[in-house]
């Protein structure tokens, strides 16, 4: 009896070691399956089932399938060839973005740009996090003498770069160039074909319609033209003519004239009044006063900032 139970004992341990390489190798899934009810329970290693229960197991990987269809070759990506820089630029009032984008297939390591010039002078490099194909650059615009000059490098994983270099003009985001003409905003009437000009400020100057010969505030009676410019002819007739048209604006400034535009002086804005009597206060505009040292603006609008101090 003795020897039988050894023997027992012996096949157990080597069925233990065949279905422990089994798991190993195929992972098994063991389980303990009731008869008269048909209910199965999962078990952690063999031998956990009860003296009603019948012990079986299965291969948690199933046989291979077929393989599938090849899939379309990949872009084969030039490494000797440098990204491509490409860029676009906005404004927005005196803000100007610069929306830079690379181009290429290529992984890109990292963005540097270097700032240089302006007003005040100034000098600095930004270096923008790897990966990134497009960047969104934007800094204030201001007026002064000195132009800004902005390098964009970018590089790739495989040590290829690319460089280029813009030259900002303080001006670039003014309305106008000075000397610059376009046709007026009003162009009914006698005030057809008339022109505004572009100052020595970089801004449009107001329209001055009273330089047309037929022009009036109020309406010539019977001459059979639109002097007032509104679009009717010989409409209001009778009464005092009017200084003004009534609610019509018009840019003004008291300050000396060489200044508006220049630092942060600005022209303003005058109303007729409703009476057309005449116009009303000036609103809005920036006068020069004395410079404020260490605010990096032009106070005193003579074109340089923090002069004096």
């Amino acid at each position: 009896m003795r020897k039988l139970l050894m023997v027992v004992a012996s096949i157990l341990v080597l069925l233990v070691a065949t279905i422990t390489q089994i798991s190993a190798k195929t992972e098994v899934i063991y389980g303990c399956y009731q008869k008269h009810n048909g209910q199965l329970r999962v078990v952690g290693r063999p031998f956990q089932c009860r003296p009603s229960e019948v012990g079986i197991f299965w291969n948690k990987v199933g046989p291979q399938g077929p393989v599938g269809p090849q899939g379309p070759p990949g872009p084969i990506l030039d490494c000797s060839v440098p990204p491509v820089i490409s860029y676009e630029l906005f404004c927005d009032g005196s803000l100007l973005e610069i929306n830079l984008n690379i181009t290429g297939n290529k992984e890109i390591a990292y963005y540097a740009i270097q700032e240089q010039g302006g007003n005040p002078p100034t000098n600095t490099i930004t270096f923008v996090g790897p990966g990134l194909t497009s960047v969104n650059y934007q800094f204030t615009v201001d007026s002064g003498p000195n132009a800004r000059t902005l390098l964009f490098v970018a590089s790739d994983t495989g040590g290829n770069t690319s460089k280029i270099l813009l030259e900002i003009e303080p001006h670039i985001c003014s309305e106008c160039n000075p000397g610059q003409t376009q046709l007026c905003p009003n162009q009914n009437g006698v005030c057809a074909g008339a022109v505004q000009y572009c100052g020595s400020n970089w801004t449009w100057e107001p329209c001055d319609y009273s330089q047309i010969p037929q022009y009036r505030y109020k309406e010539i009676c019977g001459d059979n033209l639109d002097n007032d410019c509104n679009g009717q002819i010989d409409d209001r007739c009778g009464g005092p003519v009017p200084f003004c048209w009534p609610g019509s604006t018009t840019s003004c400034y008291s300050g000396p004239p060489a200044t508006a535009g220049v630092g942060v002086c600005r022209t303003g804005t005058k109303t007729c009044y409703p009476d057309g009597s005449g116009f009303g206060p000036c609103v809005g505009e920036v006068l020069p006063i004395q410079e404020i040292c260490g605010d990096n603006l032009d106070n005193d609008c003579d074109g340089i900032t923090d002069n004096g101090c």
